[in-house]
């Protein structure tokens, strides 16, 4: 599948909701799990930020505009800044690569090259690192312990070393900055609630948080009801592994 030079830019009035409509029933084959969950009004929020993050990166036809929400939910809502893909950010700011369409060929071609190398055949990598995922305890090296980084990649390449091997280690120390950083943000900076990010964003992109694909993480992270960094903590890594087995049940059922 490559992106077509489709010229008809969904940002006029009545494109707009004849395309969202399209997507709407695109993502439902494209990602029906996340369909399903979400429902129509949920669907449709993430369509409409894909689309306005689309617009930001210059981004305004059918197809190009297509693909970066189907990026989206691949690679979560910030894909575009996270370290793990360091190449999605620098082929949409490469204004030398051409138009948006020649922008978002090498986006494809690139994405195609990441599940195939990461996803493996029949996405048999993918499954085996979520199967390993399945009832991973919370506790790790402490992270005020200088090697709490290497920690943490070694636990990585024993969850998904394909991935690992993709994404470099360099990325993955600016991934463990990044979740103490956000831990620390949201108010759960402890060893375990640090892990547990860094895990959740190494799963599903660095933007976990925000994402709207994944609204039980930030209202578990926004419950009233938990002040105790440690109770939420745990009610995120309870509904987490939820999560996973629901994925391994759509997996295995296709």
């Amino acid at each position: 599948m490559r992106v077509r030079r489709e010229q008809f830019a969904v940002m006029n009035d009545g494109a707009h909701c004849g395309f969202e409509n399209f997507l709407v029933g695109h993502l439902a084959g494209f990602t029906p799990l996340h369909s399903k969950s979400l429902g129509d009004a949920g669907i449709r929020a993430l369509i409409r930020e894909g689309v306005d993050k689309a617009r930001g990166h210059g981004m305004t036809s059918r197809g190009p505009v297509r693909l970066y929400v189907e990026l989206i939910v691949l690679l979560g809502i910030d894909f575009d800044t996270d370290p793990q893909y360091s190449w999605a950010g620098e082929t949409l700011r490469d204004l030398s690569l051409g138009d948006e369409t020649e922008r978002a060929d090498w986006l494809h071609d690139q994405v195609m090259g990441l599940l195939e190398t990461v996803g493996g055949p029949n996405r048999e990598y993918a499954i085996r690192s979520l199967r390993r995922s399945a009832g991973l305890p919370l506790h790790g090296l402490r992270i005020e312990s200088p090697e709490f980084g290497e920690f943490a990649i070694r636990q990585m390449r024993e969850i998904y070393p394909e991935k690992v091997d993709y994404v470099g280690e360099p990325a993955l120390l600016e991934l463990a900055s990044r979740a103490a950083e956000e831990a620390r943000v949201h108010g759960i900076a402890t060893n375990e609630g640090v892990n547990l990010l860094l895990g959740l964003m190494f799963a599903v992109g660095h933007g976990c948080t925000r994402d709207p694909k994944y609204p039980w993480i930030a209202g578990t992270l926004a419950n009233p009801k938990m002040p105790q960094p440690e109770k939420r903590v745990e009610r995120l890594y309870a509904k987490s592994m939820t999560y996973l087995e629901a994925a391994l049940q759509h997996m295995d059922a296709r």
